[in-house]
């Protein structure tokens, strides 16, 4: 596929009946639907904004194959791509085996040059404001709160330095004294993480989330969010 696909125009049908399958089983799924309500809140110049899977609404287009074959000859350059192989073979096995298996990857002749449109809309803000509160009926029986902040950055190019592994330990921390145990003391929730979510290139958010009890779901405007955002002015003043 990386090399020479074929996109048949038998199989392009066939292929999009299946994504439209998959989009209709996760109707019903309470993290997929919670993650396009957030998307809905996204800046409108942002990418993030768009629908993010497809269904046969948003893929019954003219001349479907030719512009996913556009997009294969644009996108699908050697460039913008990073092979993962990990095995317990020799690196230099490794290095002949990524050879064998991607060194046909060229650089089409006739791609577009870029940048592209959506990479430069990557780098505006991922919301044009915040403050927002989205009250989402579910599924399932859950009572539950997350909480988002956004930061104007990007992760990626800074991970080895954890930054933001130390900020989730420090408040997803579930010992004594942590935001949990003072949150189930007072009977208002059963668990907690803490973590980084939806993490772009340019841009994140870190996200806590909350599996509240009766009391807590009663109280998630006001003690429950008092203390989270205690815990958080915690975090600032001991660092």
């Amino acid at each position: 596929f990386f090399v020479e696909p074929l996109l048949l125009e038998t199989c392009v049908e066939r292929e999009m009946h299946a994504v439209d399958a998959e989009h209709s089983k996760n109707l019903n799924d309470d993290g997929r639907r919670a993650y396009q309500v957030l998307r809905e809140s996204a800046n409108s110049a942002h990418p993030f904004k768009n629908f993010s899977t497809g269904c046969l609404e948003t893929l019954k287009l003219p001349d479907v194959r030719d512009r996913l074959l556009r997009l294969w000859k644009d996108r699908y350059d050697p460039a913008s791509m990073t092979a993962c192989l990990v095995a317990a073979r020799p690196l230099a096995d490794l290095e002949n085996l990524a050879v064998e298996a991607f060194g046909g990857i060229r650089r089409d002749a006739d791609a577009s040059p870029g940048p592209f449109e959506e990479e430069k809309m990557a780098r505006e803000p991922l919301f044009s404001r915040t403050g927002i509160i989205h009250e989402r009926v579910p599924v399932r029986q859950l009572r539950s709160l997350r909480v988002l902040w956004p930061l104007p950055f990007g992760l990626r190019k800074t991970y080895a330095n954890g930054a933001e592994r130390v900020v989730s330990h420090a408040l997803g921390h579930e010992g004594p004294k942590s935001l949990l145990a003072r949150l189930k003391k007072e009977g208002l929730a059963h668990a907690l993480s803490f973590g980084v979510g939806p993490a772009l290139e340019h841009s994140c958010c870190l996200a806590l989330s909350l599996d509240l009890t009766e009391a807590g779901e009663a109280a998630r405007y006001g003690r429950v969010l008092e203390l989270a955002f205690e815990a958080v002015g915690a975090l600032g003043r001991d660092t």
